[in-house]
């Protein structure tokens, strides 16, 4: 093994090259910092994530002021003892002036006995996806509607909670089977109408009829649709249903209704 102590001159030229232009043109933002929280130096894009100047860094400027105060707070204990381990804080939100950035995973790693290594992951992206996905998964869980997926052979791989509600079937008897186990008999003409359609690529919207596990069947407004990955390969469907049982009773009551006042009419001389 090569040490420090019998590399050369130029070997340790060509190190401290490398290092150079590896700290520099680093994906992330990086910052070396000693053990009193100053700034010892700073890659490009920590200089634009936190408007350091060049001059900034020769003072030798502290971390508190370049991040809000809680979050110098919690990285400043672990950088009086760099090493040996490296530690990871996931989700910060950095910024500087006041101001709200980005969101990031600071990573501490120590570098000797007095310097620790700063890399800021700006995890933005993934922060934004994960919360959209979230308010989805939120929205599925309250709303009435049943809603479940299934993979491309049309066995379900996904209910929401109000599939359980609507159908009697519960999660543990749902996955896996194909979803032609939730349609009362009869239904076999619309089954054969739709499912060519979504596997070609289009919407079915139209009206099916359920069996409960008791027995009882519920007509329900159903619209199904393909769902693809980013590459377009498909994933499966996903099926939006809504009982309209109750709306079905009171179009029929709004028909006998009807027809009743349209027999006193017709019975008046």
């Amino acid at each position: 093994m090569v040490t420090n102590q019998t590399m050369g001159p130029e070997s340790q030229s060509m190190k401290s090259g490398w290092w150079d232009r590896f700290f520099e043109h680093a994906p992330d933002a990086l910052l070396i910092v000693s053990t009193s929280g100053h700034v010892e130096a700073c890659n490009r894009l920590g200089k634009g994530l936190f408007g350091i100047e060049e001059n900034d860094v020769a003072k030798k400027v502290h971390l508190s002021e370049l991040m809000p105060t809680d979050v110098a707070s919690l990285l400043e204990p672990r950088l009086s003892n760099p090493l040996p381990a490296t530690k990871v804080y996931p989700s910060i939100p950095v910024g500087h002036g006041g101001n709200f950035n980005l969101m990031a995973d600071i990573q501490l790693s120590g570098l000797s006995d007095t310097t620790t290594l700063i890399t800021i992951k700006d995890i933005s992206s993934r922060w934004r996806m994960e919360s959209h996905v979230q308010r989805l998964m939120t929205a599925l869980d309250c709303t009435p509607d049943m809603v479940f997926m299934t993979d491309t052979d049309f066995r379900i791989v996904f209910v929401n909670p109000a599939f359980h509600t609507n159908t009697g079937h519960t999660i543990e008897d749902a996955l896996g089977q194909k979803a032609d186990f939730l349609r009362a008999p009869g239904q076999e003409t619309l089954i054969e109408q739709y499912t060519p359609k979504v596997m070609a690529g289009g919407d079915w919207t139209g009206e099916l009829t359920n069996i409960h596990p008791d027995g009882h069947t519920f007509p329900v407004n159903a619209s199904i649709s393909p769902i693809y990955d980013r590459k377009g390969a498909l994933l499966g469907f996903a099926s939006f249903e809504r009982d309209i049982t109750g709306y079905k009773k009171l179009q029929k009551q709004l028909v006998s209704a009807r027809d009743h006042v349209l027999s006193i009419i017709n019975s008046l001389d």
